[in-house]
């Protein structure tokens, strides 16, 4: 599916060099993106979701969210899920990186 909104960003973050060392961002952003189903066959699903948030607040300031999602049903509706995120910012906070990432597992058991 297709999505489009806007989105309050509240940002706290710690810069120890600094006085203070405790810091608060926040920004208004709209946001647009997709969801899509890759492929979900018998107990094997891979899913892909990528937004973009513009924001109104703070000329030029971008950010791309974009995940990769694997699972896959084990017996008695237990699962395991492994999963990658990537976040850019093209503003990032002093000493912040533009670009995160991150790798996810996960084992779980769902309600039948």
């Amino acid at each position: 599916g297709v999505d489009a909104g806007a989105a309050y960003n509240a940002e706290n973050y710690a810069q120890p060099d600094s006085t203070p060392n405790y810091y608060t961002h926040n920004s208004f952003e709209g946001f647009f993106g997709t969801d899509l189903n890759l492929y979900d066959i018998g107990d094997f699903s891979l899913s892909t979701t990528a937004r973009a948030f513009p924001s109104f607040t703070e000329s030029g300031r971008w950010r791309v969210d974009f995940n990769l999602d694997t699972k896959y049903d084990l017996p008695l509706e237990f699962y395991i899920k492994i999963g990658f995120s990537m976040n850019y910012d093209n503003q990032p906070v002093t000493e912040g990186s533009e670009m995160d990432y991150t790798l996810h597992t996960g084992v779980g058991w769902e309600w039948p």
